[in-house]
């Protein structure tokens, strides 16, 4: 675990070096980051064929990274699809021997996708569709094979654990860069703009991601993260998962990121209510209070930071949402192929297009549902929708819980369905926040198909074996699941 965190370190520390070093520092450095990091990603990709979760760790790293602001578009374009594939294409035949992929839910989202294959004959951006699509399959299967190695507990620990180092490294580097980096790069060179104006003069911090969102983002996940994980930890390695939540909200706070934070603040407010009952209630309402003075006493400096833009119209998007819509309503059932996005802001009746919807397909929706019900048509979003939120709905239905994925419903999945209604955060199982959802429904999903195969056992039991039913060695009493793993490597 940690060698592979350390080489994944190197890696990146070395790749940024290789970005950084573009500005003046000449050939030489350059070639000094390339032969330090280049061999540490290698080994990490080889690693990561053994240890498949680590490969999900990597691409959350570089979901994140790869909003680098002095990143071109064009060699973001190469490192994104390159790392996919060199960390999930070698894992295609493991994922293949497992069968995961015939069962189930992986099953229905195999159609899914397969339908989204179709609509790249008819796509508004016929090079952007086919290459999102692929590498949505590619990171898809490799979530697949995680979670075909996850069979109690401890599995699940141990994917945890490996998540919360790669954030831990993400949120120190973002900490590192407001010493190290220049603040016109850590507070003002990504979309969207941290730069200070009139109107705003807040800078918002995006260090190096390349957007103040996706530092929000980045805070949301680690706390929800360091929340799931909790438990599973002494008293001293809590104190410094403690720390790391603190410093990814301190982050977040810093990029004046709204949506994730309130997202954030909604589900912890219902695990709590779901944990405690109504004896979390007056806490609740303490801590409202207690939040509605210290704005109050903050003075107008802060409050104006807090309530910039047009919040009536969500910072302009509602105006927007109304055209897509009308788009939709044009071809409800097909849509205008996967992924497309703002390449429906190519339509000349389109009232605003210049500045960030002048981008084609990469200009966001700021909304996840109506970007694919854009794509891929309102039946087909239904039934993605219905894929993801199955396996937690069964979860919630049920008394028992070993695996202790209850508190990931409130804490990262309402949250993450609640950012996803202001932000296209949910990409299937691509970019960041989209990645680690599609993660935590393949474990949800592994453990809904396992606890299904668990019941039908116990169920023949009792219909074979009264006697063994009378002496309670049936798994019927709800205190113990028995659980047969479907594939093991």
């Amino acid at each position: 675990m940690s060698t592979f965190a350390i080489c994944i370190g190197a890696a990146l520390i070395s790749l940024l070096t290789l970005w950084l070093v573009q500005l003046r520092l000449g050939t030489l450095l350059k070639g000094a980051a390339l032969v330090m990091g280049l061999p540490a990603l290698l080994w990490a990709a080889a690693y990561a064929r053994r240890e498949p979760s680590w490969a999900m760790c990597a691409l959350a790293l570089m979901s994140f990274l790869i909003g680098f602001p002095l990143l071109n578009d064009q060699a973001r374009l190469i490192v994104h699809y390159g790392l996919i594939a060199l960390f999930c294409a070698p894992l295609l035949p493991a994922v293949w021997r497992s069968g995961i992929m015939r069962q189930g839910g992986f099953k229905l989202l195999g159609l899914y996708f397969a339908w989204g294959l179709a609509t790249l004959f008819y796509s508004l951006a016929p090079l952007f569709s086919p290459a999102r699509l692929g590498g949505s399959v590619l990171i898809f299967a490799a979530a697949s094979l995680c979670a075909a190695q996850i069979d109690d507990r401890r599995d699940v620990d141990r994917w945890l654990g490996r998540f919360i180092v790669s954030f831990a490294l993400l949120v120190a580097l973002n900490l590192a860069s407001i010493f190290l980096l220049p603040s016109s790069i850590a507070y003002g060179m990504g979309e969207g703009g941290g730069i200070a104006t009139a109107d705003n003069p807040f800078a918002r911090f995006n260090g190096i991601l390349g957007h103040p969102n996706a530092v929000g983002g980045l805070a949301l996940m680690t706390v929800a993260l360091s929340v799931l994980y909790w438990p599973s930890l002494g008293s001293r390695r809590k104190i410094l998962l403690g720390l790391l939540a603190a410093g990814a909200l301190v982050l977040g706070v810093m990029a004046d990121s709204r949506s994730p934070i309130a997202a954030l603040i909604i589900g912890g407010a219902l695990f709590a209510l779901w944990r405690y009952g109504f004896r979390a209630v007056p806490l609740l309402a303490g801590v409202a209070v207690g939040a509605l003075v210290v704005f109050a006493a903050a003075g107008y400096a802060v409050n104006q930071y807090v309530t910039r833009g047009d919040l009536a119209t969500l910072t302009g998007r509602t105006e927007m949402w109304q055209f897509v819509v009308e788009k939709i309503k044009e071809r409800p059932l097909l849509g205008f192929g996967y992924e497309v996005a703002g390449a429906i802001f190519q339509d000349p009746r389109f009232p605003v297009w210049w500045g960030p919807y002048d981008e084609g397909a990469h200009s966001s929706l700021h909304n996840g549902y109506l970007s694919h019900a854009i794509g891929v048509g309102v039946p087909a979003t239904l039934f993605w929708l219905v894929i993801f939120l199955r396996p937690w709905v069964v979860l919630l239905m049920r008394k028992e819980d070993p695996w202790r994925l209850k508190p990931a419903v409130f804490v990262l999945v309402i949250p993450l369905l609640i950012y996803n209604f202001s932000e296209a955060a949910l990409g299937d199982f691509i970019d960041e926040a989209g990645l680690l959802f599609g993660m935590m429904w393949a474990v949800a999903e592994r453990y809904r198909l396992l606890s299904a195969r668990s019941l039908a056992a116990d169920e023949f039991l009792l219909a074979t074996n009264p006697l063994a039913a009378a002496r309670g060695e049936a798994a019927a009493t709800g205190r113990d699941l028995v659980f047969f793993p479907l594939t093991r490597h």
